[in-house]
């Protein structure tokens, strides 16, 4: 009787046996990727085990100034992980202090090298996300007033800042941020939008010898801010709009045409 039992409950099982043994048990490539930071969640116990090693340092802080330079620390290092939870646990990026966006702007390469290395050091094979790119997630999920923070002698959000460097790849990166947050049309004291820079740095690409691939890109981010409704008839301090300078650039263009 009991092997008539056990034979019957091995041909109910044999084909859900043969169901999983037919499928491809390794991991997707993908998995291998840290999605993006709106998509990643936490196992609460493992949360509160991974934070405990924090808390070792933080026990002896005291006052949101100095969990906010940890924090700060934490995203100059590249430290996704930490950054995460530490702005999950309430720490935010006060506005009266220097601004950390702009600062990482201006030392974007030595930044994007610290989250690259990070990375790697995780131990995460076949990896091609972008740490810079998850941490501007991250700063528009806990943060995102930092997107429209403006220096207080020139008026220019970060944004603006790397427009202005000629780093059009950040600036690419932060575009959708500041529109997200209405600051498309941020003017700075030149009271310059972005668009404005843009046009204005196009007017004057000869003159300034940019290079073929600069212009390239500047023309894609310039169509891009176009795309994301910035204005090209606010005027700055001197009275151009950036419909003025394109049509600058275009008129110069066909007279070079013409030659």
């Amino acid at each position: 009787m009991i092997k008539i039992i056990m034979f019957l409950v091995i041909i109910n099982w044999w084909p859900n046996i043969l169901s999983l043994h037919s499928q491809d048990t390794s991991l997707p490539r993908s998995s291998y990727f840290i999605p993006p930071v709106h998509q990643q969640t936490y196992n609460n116990h493992n949360e509160e085990k991974y934070f405990g090693h924090l808390d070792i340092h933080l026990k002896s802080l005291e006052g949101d100034s100095a969990l906010e330079t940890e924090l700060r620390k934490a995203i100059w290092e590249g430290n996704l992980a930490d950054a995460q939870i530490l702005f999950k646990r309430g720490v935010r990026l006060s506005s009266h202090n220097s601004s950390l966006l702009e600062d990482l702007v201006l030392n974007y390469s030595t930044w994007q090298a610290a989250c690259q290395r990070h990375l790697q050091s995780q131990n995460i094979p076949n990896c091609h996300t972008d740490p810079v790119q998850t941490f501007f997630n991250l700063f528009f999920r806990f943060n995102p007033d930092i997107f429209i923070q403006k220096n207080s002698k020139t008026g220019n959000t970060p944004t603006h800042i790397a427009v202005c460097i000629k780093n059009y790849k950040v600036a690419t990166l932060l575009l959708p941020f500041l529109a997200s947050t209405e600051g498309i049309n941020l003017c700075n004291k030149q009271h310059q939008n972005i668009l404005n820079i843009l046009a204005w740095q196009l007017a004057g690409s000869e003159k300034n010898s940019l290079s073929f691939q600069q212009i390239n890109r500047l023309k894609q981010l310039l169509k891009i801010t176009q795309d994301l409704k910035g204005d090209p008839h606010l005027r700055d301090s001197q009275g151009n709009s950036a419909q003025n300078y394109l049509n600058l650039y275009n008129q110069s263009s066909s007279d070079r045409q013409k030659k």
